[in-house]
């Protein structure tokens, strides 16, 4: 009975994630041609590095790496989400959006 507790939570939880259905965020493809990206969404797991700066009613500039790659990216973090923390070395699940310029924004964050 335990056992079909847990499948049922994990079936719901995957059918639930709003980042399921979106392809992951090809950041060789950003560097090579951002503009043939913009307006594109992508689910991608994003480990913070550093902070580059606030502004309140903009948000928060954030340098990532996003998944396995190395290439730093930079992404614009709402007001919303101001309430975590973005330590070095901390990981969240993300869809990004590539906005007009390449500007990389984050929707539906939890960390990881």
């Amino acid at each position: 009975m335990a056992l079909l507790g847990v499948i049922l939570f994990f079936v719901q939880r995957t059918l639930n994630d709003p980042l399921r259905t979106l392809r992951q965020f090809p950041v060789g493809e950003y560097y090579e041609n951002h503009s043939s990206l913009e307006g594109t969404r992508f689910k991608a797991r994003l480990k913070a590095v550093n902070q580059i700066g606030w502004k309140e009613e903009m948000g928060r500039l954030i340098v990532f790496h996003a998944g396995d790659n190395a290439d730093p990216v930079v992404v614009l973090i709402e007001p919303a989400y101001d309430k975590l923390s973005f330590e070095p070395g901390e990981t969240y699940a993300a869809e990004v959006r590539v906005g007009e310029g390449g500007l990389l924004t984050a929707n539906h964050l939890r960390k990881e």
